[in-house]
Formats: structure tokens, C-alpha cells, sequence
């Protein structure tokens, strides 16, 4: 498993090395391509690690891409369920436990 994290570390390397060489007239863009794939790689890692599927065949690359892609319904959805709940709290100066006094 150690070796997978390896590789995929020496690819993010070699495509940042690649992407730092390129035109400074697309730097946003190429910075945004650059985390995007970055992000891409440590989740396709972090699911072939998971689950260490035989990738030898198209039916076991089409089994570890229904996984992948399931894992990351999984996730959106459990970010918007985060968000929504976050969203939901009170954020008000004085909070949930304010105090009442009654003025006469």
C-alpha cells in the first residue's frame, strides 16, 4: 500500500515540475488544473488503497469506477449535509443561550 502513495506522490511531482516550467501568462488556470488534479489523485489513491481492486481487466477497472464514483456521491453528499446543518445553528452575537431580562 505504501508503494501506491509513492507513485501517486512521484506523479503529482512530475506533473507540478511540468506545470511550474509553463507559461506564466496562464498561471490561474494552470494552478487550478494543477489542484483539481491534485485532488483527483489523492481520491482515486485514498479508494484503490481502500479497496485494492484488479485493475488487470475491463470489468475490474469498470467495478473500481462504479466504487470510485460512489464514494464520491458519498462525500458531496456528506459535505451537503454538513453545510445544511451548519447553516441551521444559531450565529447570532449573543448566541443560543441568551438571557432575557425584563425591563418594567
Amino acid at each position: 500500500m505504501a508503494s501506491i502513495w509513492i507513485l501517486i506522490g512521484i506523479i503529482i511531482l512530475v506533473v507540478f515540475i511540468v506545470m511550474a516550467i509553463s507559461s506564466k501568462k496562464q498561471a490561474i488556470v494552470v494552478k487550478m488544473v494543477f489542484v483539481i488534479f491534485l485532488l483527483l489523485m489523492l481520491t482515486l489513491g485514498y479508494v484503490y488503497a481502500k479497496t485494492n481492486p484488479d485493475l488487470s481487466n475491463v470489468s475490474g477497472v469498470m467495478n473500481f469506477s462504479k466504487v470510485y464514483f460512489a464514494w464520491l456521491s458519498n462525500a458531496f453528499s456528506n459535505a451537503l449535509d454538513a453545510s445544511g446543518y451548519i447553516s441551521k445553528q444559531p450565529w447570532d452575537v449573543e448566541g443560543k443561550n441568551k438571557t432575557k431580562t425584563n425591563k418594567k
